[in-house]
């Protein structure tokens, strides 16, 4: 076994650590975990071929796929996979070849389908029919459209046959531009648009998720639609979000949590070597605001008999709690629920008057509305059933006489309702507040270090409390990788624990104890005599990847593991450029003590760049300086050029220094020809090159730097490299008339670099290159 010879270790595969689905099943995988005494370690790979290009600000989490690397028979008994929701960007062979890395490590694939693996997964037609024949029946819709997800994700391909068949089984008209396919997130904005737009007659719009759902709701806004008011909505999965957005969502009851504990239920038995089967997962459709209201439930809630029709209604509204409270939480919460519904429907039959009646319902009401449960409940289903009862109420004979009475009972159970509300969205406000304050502590002490060494590093886990983690364990490769976003990437062998949080006790790892292999990340780490609940995150910043960190995993992770992620991130990349700083100093002093030992002045030092034998800065700054003044006595317009390479440090990196300082010279051999004997190059340190070259006109200041790029299009064309070496160029014409210096207009041209630089690629690779023999 993974951990230790007592206890299993599972791996769970998911999308983004703080989706609400991923929410749910992972807190469905640990209410059953800690039944069955084994260890959950969860993989948040976010989305596999997400095209991030439209959204620069989550351009590089295509990181976050690089921990399902970490998952190997060595250190895993058994996988769990939401591959679905992890390959919801993805086709179909991609997400085979994504699970063929798992070959050999029982599996189970969760809220998933795919051919040769067991799954547990969603009734995807029940729910969902009942919700559409309610759009149809009940609010009388007509048209109704639906986007859609992926056509690769047999959910979505299950969602869209259920919506076209009763759409046909009611007779209605379906017109291919009715049904848009989208990618199951929020942000499909044009599949949103498309479908309004083609069908501005549309009445209702049936959504393959929640998610989807709440992005549309926007886009209806926008255009000034109010969803339950001018066009019907209904979601798919029930998510958290669905019940406190306005107006609150109708959606199908598609329980995670369920399905994570059928889930670990079902791989145990794969891993006994027992035989596995598909599990389907029942779902029920529950409407709220956002489709029309019908009033057209006949029961009798006035007769006390109805509690039992009147408490099916529990789950809906209490369906929070499911998976957030163990089950003598639920049990008491249901019974105070019931006790409160029973005292309410006896009322009528007490004495006229009896104080004491009503101050139990009040005394009941509390009793369940304040055990901790107003953060679980769906108002929304609670005050219809109270309205469904006082209407019902009023109208037995019992009330006839006390209607007043009736009256003023349920006015105080909804100024009681809108009390308790008022005080939880108070004592969220000031959580929120504290939340904020303990983020600021949290980014403070993170930053506590002056040195890039191995004990800075554990000032990353001194303040952690605020997520509640415990325990937490930071691991890194022995140098940065580089890792491009259509790359694929291998865990290394070994990894080096860094530092650690043990039970709240944060302490750095002497350096001859931090080389780790692969197979033991987890089981170096684990206390043995606990079940474990981690998480592994990845560190990285932009296209730099610098370990995980392992952690346990918490409601906070939930609410805020992104950000974690990102802080930790930040503070390693921050230790490693002190580290290659201080490095840079040393090798600096040394310098200095070798030329102050040979007696060497630095005023002397060659005006030439050793490597590539071109002008260096001091050299270039003279002879440019001397270059412009002839130019702009004679009345000459001088063209003042800032290039640097692109890439320089991915070249490095996977080709070693050599290949660099190969391109390097390239780079100079190029600039050097092209000044010719009118202008002067220099390189001014690393990658970076200037240049002036007189021009005679405008047009000239244009054509330069385009023809530069020609330039070295040409020479990868016939290059033996497997890469390419590419230049960004910024230019600054220095006209006869402007008095600026030169370094000032070497600025300004780098100014114009920098633009331009944005919108380099960062894929060198030549995609038709061969070894030459």
């Amino acid at each position: 076994m993974a951990f230790n010879h007592n206890r299993l270790t599972i791996g769970v595969l998911v999308s983004g650590i703080m989706d609400d689905f991923t929410k749910l099943l992972c807190k469905g995988i640990i209410q059953q975990a800690e039944k069955e005494d084994i260890n959950i370690v969860v993989f948040p790979g976010k989305y596999l071929d997400r095209d991030f290009s439209s959204n620069p600000d989550i351009m590089y989490e295509y990181q976050f796929s690089t921990v399902f690397s970490y998952v190997k028979k060595e250190n895993i008994d058994g996988i769990i996979s939401a591959t679905n929701c992890i390959g919801c960007f993805a086709k179909l062979q991609r997400m085979g070849k994504f699970m063929h890395q798992f070959d050999g490590i029982p599996c189970v694939l969760s809220a998933s389908k795919m051919s040769g693996y067991v799954s547990v997964h969603f009734d995807n037609v029940k729910g969902l029919e009942d919700g559409i024949k309610y759009l149809i029946v009940q609010s009388g819709c007509r048209k109704i459209g639906m986007i859609g997800g992926p056509l690769d994700n047999s959910d979505s391909i299950e969602r869209r046959d259920t919506y076209l068949r009763m759409l046909k089984e009611y007779g209605l008209e379906f017109n291919p531009k009715q049904y848009v396919e989208g990618d199951l997130t929020s942000h499909c904005t044009a599949a949103f648009r498309t479908l309004l737009d083609d069908n501005p007659d549309l009445d209702a719009i049936v959504c393959a998720n929640d998610e989807t759902a709440i992005g549309l709701y926007k886009e209806l806004k926008q255009r000034g639609i109010m969803p339950g008011r001018d066009i019907s909505i209904l979601g798919y999965d029930n998510v958290l979000a669905s019940a406190s957005v306005f107006p609150t969502l109708s959606t199908v009851m598609a329980d995670a949590s369920e399905i994570g504990r059928e889930s670990v239920k079902m791989l145990l038995k794969v891993i006994d070597g027992k035989p596995g089967h598909d599990v389907k997962i029942p779902t029920r459709f529950i409407r709220r605001e956002s489709i029309k209201y019908d009033d057209t439930d006949t029961n009798d809630y006035s007769d006390p008999k109805s509690i039992n029709s009147i408490s099916e209604y529990f789950d809906d509204i209490f369906y929070h709690s499911n998976f957030e409270q163990n089950l003598e939480f639920n049990m008491a919460l249901r019974n105070s629920f019931n006790t409160f519904i029973h005292r309410v429907l006896t009322w009528p039959h007490s004495p006229a008057g009896t104080k004491n009646d009503y101050i139990q319902i009040m005394e009941s009401m509390d009793s369940f509305l304040n055990q901790n449960s107003i953060k679980y409940i769906d108002m929304d289903n609670f005050l219809m059933v109270i309205y469904k009862l006082y209407q019902n109420l009023k109208k037995s004979p019992e009330y006839v006489e006390r209607r007043i009475e009736l009256t003023g009972l349920f006015s105080s159970i909804y100024q009681k309702t809108i009390h308790i509300m008022n005080y939880y969205v108070g004592s969220l406000k000031n959580s929120i507040e504290r939340t904020n304050y303990d983020m600021k502590l949290f980014v403070s002490a993170m930053l506590n270090f002056e040195k890039g060494t191995d004990q800075s590093y554990s000032s990353l886990l001194t303040r952690l409390d605020w997520l509640e983690i415990s325990n937490a364990f930071l691991y890194l490769f022995e140098n940065p990788v580089i890792h491009l976003q259509h790359d694929d990437f291998s865990a290394p062998e070994y990894i080096f624990l860094k530092a650690m949080r043990c039970n709240n006790i944060v302490s750095a790892v002497p350096f001859t104890e931090q080389k780790t292999p692969l197979k033991d990340i987890f089981s170096r780490v684990v206390n043995k005599e606990h079940i474990n609940h981690f998480v592994l995150l990845p560190l990285y910043f932009n296209e730099m990847l610098y370990g995980f960190i392992l952690c346990d995993l918490t409601n906070g992770i939930f609410e805020n593991g992104d950000f974690l992620c990102s802080q930790l991130s930040s503070g390693a990349k921050m230790i490693e450029l002190l580290r290659s700083n201080e490095t840079i100093q040393r090798q600096l002093e040394d310098s200095l003590v070798a030329l102050r030992h040979n007696n060497i002045e630095l005023d002397t030092l060659s005006k030439s760049d050793a490597l590539t034998g071109i002008l260096n800065r001091r050299g270039f700054y003279e002879a440019a300086e001397t270059l412009c003044s002839k130019y702009r006595d004679n009345g000459q317009t001088v063209l003042v050029i800032y290039a640097d390479m692109n890439n320089l440090k991915i070249i490095n990196d996977r080709y070693g220094h050599d290949e660099g300082d190969y391109s390097i010279n390239i780079m100079s051999t190029i600039l050097k020809d092209l000044m010719a004997d009118n202008g002067i190059v220099g390189r001014l340190g690393g990658d970076e090159f200037a240049c002036v070259y007189p021009i005679n006109n405008a047009q000239e200041a244009v054509d330069f730097p385009k023809h530069l790029y020609d330039t070295f299009n040409d020479f990868n064309k016939t290059s033996p490299k497997p890469y390419c070496i590419t230049i960004s160029v910024g230019a600054y014409p220095l006209e006869p008339e402007n008095n600026i210096s030169l370094h000032d207009a070497l600025s300004l041209a780098d100014e114009r670099l920098y633009e331009i630089k944005k919108f380099r690629v960062k894929d060198i690779m030549k995609k038709d290159w061969t070894p030459l023999d």
